[in-house]
């Protein structure tokens, strides 16, 4: 997909070599499995054409497993425990029991990655999912960039501002796209779902480590803030 030279904006799927119809029958047919209250590992590659630090990507993989979920469950991202690491061989030890059960191409061609894309990055996802479905849509995920300057050729890009996840998302122009898809391992137990409420306190006590808000008047509505933030997450946990 090529760059519109008139703006600063990439396009995204309005421009889809896909149509609506062929990209619901996609996610129709073209489907992972999830492993309720166990570990989820995926090999996933993001896109190069913007030169992302790996801590970029880190800050990313969180939007990228929401969007994906968005649609799916209606739960407040229906994951915990997340883990990301980088590399082209398995980063974790896993067992003889963890062993890939779908590769993309198993979905045909209508799963590729965005065409500026020079060499795709590959990231390890593993997580702990704590919803309901079993299964979802093959995960991929386009972003919209505003660049001062469109990577051209060996040229890397200039970015604006960082990229965002957008809304318009054409499976053969991802940025983000899985891979492979592990199976669940059967000797490695999940580590227990985290309450609403230990996730509040620990909010509470990272934002006033070291605070003193009897100081100055801003101090003080900040605490108060604080506290409010901290309430309602504790009334949600024990609905």
């Amino acid at each position: 997909m090529a760059y519109d030279p008139r703006s600063k904006f990439r396009t995204g799927a309005f421009f889809c070599s896909l149509s609506d119809a062929e990209i619901r029958t996609l996610k129709a047919t073209c489907r992972i499995p999830l492993w309720k209250n166990q570990w989820n590992l995926w090999k996933c590659i993001r896109t190069d054409k913007d030169a992302p630090t790996q801590e970029d990507i880190r800050d990313e993989v969180n939007g990228f497993l929401a969007r994906v979920f968005t649609d799916v469950d209606d739960r407040l991202r229906p994951y915990d425990h997340i883990e990301v690491a980088f590399g082209n061989e398995m980063p974790w030890e896993i067992g003889p029991t963890v062993i890939p059960i779908m590769n993309r191409q198993a979905c045909g061609k209508n799963l590729s990655m965005s065409a500026e894309t020079r060499s795709p990055i590959v990231v390890w996802i593993r997580f702990i999912y704590r919803g309901n479905f079993e299964n979802i849509p093959w995960p991929y995920k386009e972003f919209l960039f505003e660049w001062e300057f469109p990577p051209t050729g060996d040229r890397p890009g200039t970015l604006l501002t960082k990229p965002l996840f957008s809304v318009m998302n054409c499976p053969t122009d991802a940025d983000w796209l899985a891979e492979e898809i592990y199976t669940a391992p059967v000797d490695k137990p999940a580590p227990a779902q985290r309450e609403l409420s230990e996730v509040a306190k620990e909010t509470v006590a990272k934002a006033t480590e070291g605070f003193d808000p009897t100081k100055t008047i801003t101090g003080m509505l900040v605490w108060m803030g604080v506290g409010i933030v901290g309430a309602v997450l504790v009334a949600r946990s024990l609905k």
